[in-house]
């Protein structure tokens, strides 16, 4: 939505609908203006009372964006800013004031656009389907090539920390078997010590056989 004010008097005349635009969270895009701010270029007395030095300055507690550019090349600019800043979450009025003297000026130059990207609204805060898609390609795209190694030395670290964990414990009989069977019982192997003789023996050198 877009408000048109008539100068200083229009915007204090339209504080009260301002507010409740701001609490409502609605994206108004008001745009104002004020008298020649070159004091040599005012008229007497009518560009006097309609001038004031920050004229954003009335409505800048509730609005998420006031802006008074001072050159026609920083109209376009400005102007995509107050927007995407209008439409971001949460949504709000933006004030842009613009100068009377500087509107009378007649063009001598081209004043260049903007690029497309000034006026991108970030995504909302609820997670945005768009949003989720894009991430997830990207991040397809990249790890495509990655997975497999990185998914190899996982396995790898998980492998000699559990080996060297399970090794470390000594071989134990069973505790639950009856005196008469106790000798036996055979020791219990840890897990991971399965395989070779010698890679076995090599792996558990440090531990003892039970007593007989």
């Amino acid at each position: 939505m877009v408000a048109i004010l008539h100068n200083l008097v229009g915007l204090l005349h339209a504080n009260m609908a301002i507010y409740y635009a701001y609490i409502d969270r609605a994206p108004v895009f008001i745009i104002g203006a004020t008298g020649p701010m070159d004091e040599t270029k005012r008229r007497p007395r009518i560009d006097w009372i309609h001038t004031a030095l920050v004229q954003g300055e009335a409505v800048r507690p509730y609005t998420k964006w006031d802006y008074q550019p001072h050159t026609i090349d920083g109209v376009p600019e400005s102007f995509a800013r107050a927007y995407a800043v209008m439409m971001t979450e949460p949504r709000g009025p933006i004030y842009m004031c613009y100068d009377a003297w500087l509107q009378e000026q007649q063009l001598d130059h081209d004043v260049p656009l903007p690029p497309k990207s000034s006026m991108k609204v970030p995504a909302q805060f609820p997670a945005d389907p768009a949003a989720l898609a894009r991430a997830a390609g990207a991040a397809t795209d990249t790890g495509t090539r990655k997975t497999g190694t990185c998914a190899r030395a996982s396995a790898a670290r998980w492998w000699r920390t559990s080996r060297r964990r399970t090794c470390s414990t000594p071989w134990r009989a069973s505790s639950a078997a009856p005196s008469t069977a106790r000798r036996s019982a055979r020791p219990t192997w840890p897990k991971r010590c399965a395989g070779s003789a010698r890679s076995s023996a090599a792996a558990c050198s440090g531990s003892r056989r039970p007593r007989r």
